[in-house]
């Protein structure tokens, strides 16, 4: 049905402004940090981001950061190295030759690794419609249940609650474009 649409869930990532996400380390363990943002990233127009990489950040002052990517990818079905190991100023742009953005400290500590993600919207959206179920309350009721457990809680709330506000968006654009329609041919 309608609340299995790709786009309603591209939409609701949008709206969410999901294109980065942003890691620290505990322990083994990558932890992320959804509410908490150590910065703000700001992706200029027409950039052209690689998703999936985890790209190191470690503030060494109030002003600057280090940069490291030490990883594989694949380019024209080979793999190929990505090492980048460079210094970046905050509030200033970021340009290598597979990632541009200006990085602004919010709430993060000096000398503290992080990762920063650039997200591929498209694939996140196929993710979610695997992940949300959704069912009946029961066979003669209006209701239905919407699911979906992640390792975040209020991040897995979020994204329902504004998948919630594009269906109902949706909903409400259908009645006035039918409304529309009805009164044009009529």
């Amino acid at each position: 049905g309608i609340l299995q649409s790709f786009s309603l869930y591209k939409k609701a990532l949008e709206n969410l402004n999901w294109e980065t996400s942003f890691f620290k380390k505990e322990g083994f363990n990558l932890v992320e940090l959804y509410e908490d943002k150590p910065f703000e990233v700001k992706i200029p127009k027409n950039a052209k981001n690689i998703a999936g990489v985890k790209i190191e950040i470690r503030p060494i002052n109030e002003d600057e950061f280090n940069l490291t990517i030490d990883t594989e990818i694949i380019r024209d079905g080979r793999k190929q190295p990505l090492r980048v190991n460079q210094k970046g100023k905050f509030d200033a742009l970021v340009k290598t030759q597979n990632f541009e953005f200006i990085l602004t400290r919010k709430d993060c500590t000096i000398g503290q690794t992080y990762f920063l993600v650039f997200n591929d919207i498209n694939s996140l959206a196929q993710s979610y419609l695997k992940q949300v179920k959704i069912s009946l309350e029961d066979k003669k009721s209006e209701l239905i249940n919407v699911q979906l457990i992640g390792s975040n809680p209020k991040k897995s709330a979020d994204f329902i609650n504004e998948l919630n506000h594009v269906f109902i968006s949706y909903g409400v654009k259908k009645k006035k474009n039918d409304s529309f329609m009805r009164n044009v041919f009529s």
